[in-house]
């Protein structure tokens, strides 16, 4: 475990790192995301780093966005402020937005709908071979909106 303090000091040295290489965070993480507390408060490292070094985000739907697309890099050159669009798009450019992949044919899926009021949602799932929580998103129109 890190002394009080030292993540932060990590970080604010590397500020000014000329370097086009990553700057990999060594401390804690959560999703691959460096974490540090400054002003009392626990930021993703590289926000953190995008706010000193290139300001406040312009709007409040802003990202921090990794050019390198290495969530644990902190080099104030590999990020920038972007909206999420853009972030999106750079993910599909250095390969690391996650896909989902599709568990259900068009017909599993009309077939699920035509079930709403019959079945439940566990039964559906068990039937299916898939988690209740995906039964659930096609009940609730979060996912196969394009199968009519």
């Amino acid at each position: 475990m890190a002394a009080r303090g030292e993540a932060l000091k990590f970080l604010m040295s590397h500020l000014e790192a000329i370097t086009d290489e990553c700057i990999i965070w060594p401390y804690a993480k959560a999703r691959g995301y460096g974490r540090v507390l400054y002003m009392d408060f626990v930021w993703p490292a590289h926000r953190l780093v995008c706010y000193l070094v290139h300001g406040e985000a312009p709007s409040d739907t802003h990202q921090a966005a990794h050019r390198c697309g290495n969530p644990s890099c902190i080099n104030h050159a590999h990020v920038r402020w972007a909206t999420p669009e853009e972030n999106q798009g750079d993910r599909i450019i250095h390969g690391t937005q996650h896909r989902r992949q599709r568990l259900l044919t068009d017909e599993q899926v009309r077939y699920v709908r035509s079930m709403f009021g019959f079945k439940n949602h566990t039964e559906i799932a068990k039937e299916l071979g898939v988690h209740q929580g995906s039964i659930s998103a096609i009940f609730a129109g979060k996912t196969y909106q394009e199968v009519t």
